[in-house]
């Protein structure tokens, strides 16, 4: 059965896809999520729309269709869709009105912080506010590009949250073996996720501008069991430091399309230079991820051994238990 047919906590609450600027009108998109085959297309006007993507005359993929004007034609027989997804035309049949069951399984959509949010279920009315600081006052925003990763969702949160890697997996930038300690640090257990504060880590170049190595502040959130959040202080340069919004988009519960945005205030760094700075320490946590053994994620504490400086793993996880997440997960009890 598949994962529990994706359970309702990731149904029904809105789910990053991809960034805004990669749905055009020149053509539609088509992704996965949560083991769905999604279409996306944007009219003339701007106008977003996500449906199955699967034309209910002959089951094509409506990806492999064409956009013509403000609608959506399959690209198979030519039957074309409104933004509704009602059917406007059977190419076969000109002049017939198509009927109302000739409609496309359409999908709440949103656009935040430049990034699409899709929901496949019953989502809130309006998205959470999980990156405030997109918003802040000479704020500079930027877009990684999605990188499709072999690792659930909880996995890759579960890293970013992660400071006693630093040293191992990104060393001279950071971490370094001569600094491995994770001091203690604040947990915030809340219902709407888990927020970690007063974490300090020695590093050798905290930021792209960095010129030495310093202490460095982290203060977490964790708004949603696949989206995390992180701001970076270093104590002697509070104004080089940044926010970042990781986001992992479940294609099925063992891949995830997953990126950063990030907001900073430094005006000496280019954006380019931002973006490749946390994009090159993303793809070497990669294959850390990909060799994770199990994939899916261990809600019972005594499935694997932890360590003092697991505590923001544990409380992520205890999270993901009472939220009752099974998508991307072990629940405790296979383990009793």
């Amino acid at each position: 059965m598949m994962a529990q047919m994706a359970d309702s906590v990731l149904r029904d609450s809105w789910l990053p896809v991809t960034n805004a600027r990669d749905i055009g009108t020149d053509a539609p998109v088509g992704l996965t999520l949560l083991d769905t085959p999604i279409v996306l297309w944007r009219t003339p006007d701007g106008s977003l729309s996500v449906a199955r993507d699967q034309c209910p005359h002959r089951g094509a993929a409506l990806s492999l269709g064409e956009l013509r004007g403000n609608t959506l034609m399959c690209g198979y027989h030519g039957w074309r869709y409104d933004g509704g997804g009602q059917c406007v035309l059977q190419a076969a049949m000109p002049g017939r009105t198509p009927p109302p069951n000739a409609h496309l399984e359409m999908f709440a959509v949103c656009e935040r912080y430049g990034v699409v949010f899709v929901a496949l279920g019953r989502p809130p009315a309006e998205l959470p506010d999980y990156f405030p600081e997109w918003d802040e006052p000479d704020a500079r925003q930027y877009h990684d590009e999605p990188v499709v990763v072999h690792a659930c969702g909880p996995r890759i949160v579960e890293n970013f949250l992660d400071m006693a890697h630093f040293p191992f997996v990104h060393p001279d930038v950071l971490g370094a073996e001569s600094h491995p300690e994770v001091r203690d640090y604040n947990v915030i257990a809340k219902a709407d996720g888990i927020e970690l504060t007063d974490c300090w880590f020695w590093q050798p170049a905290a930021t792209p501008g960095s010129t030495g190595g310093a202490d460095v502040e982290y203060r977490y959130r964790v708004p949603h069991p696949y989206v995390a959040t992180l701001t970076k202080v270093p104590a002697d340069e509070a104004a080089l430091g940044f926010s970042l919004m990781i986001m992992a988009s479940p294609v099925d519960e063992e891949h995830c399309r997953a990126w950063m945005i990030g907001a900073f205030t430094d005006q000496e760094v280019s954006v380019e230079d931002f973006c490749a700075f946390n994009h090159r320490i993303f793809l070497q946590d990669i294959p850390i991820l990909e060799s994770q053994r199990p994939r899916q994620l261990p809600l019972d504490p005594t499935a694997e051994l932890a360590q003092k400086a697991d505590r923001a793993s544990a409380a992520y996880r205890r999270w993901l238990a009472e939220l009752g997440l099974t998508y991307g997960t072990i629940p405790q009890e296979v383990h009793q």
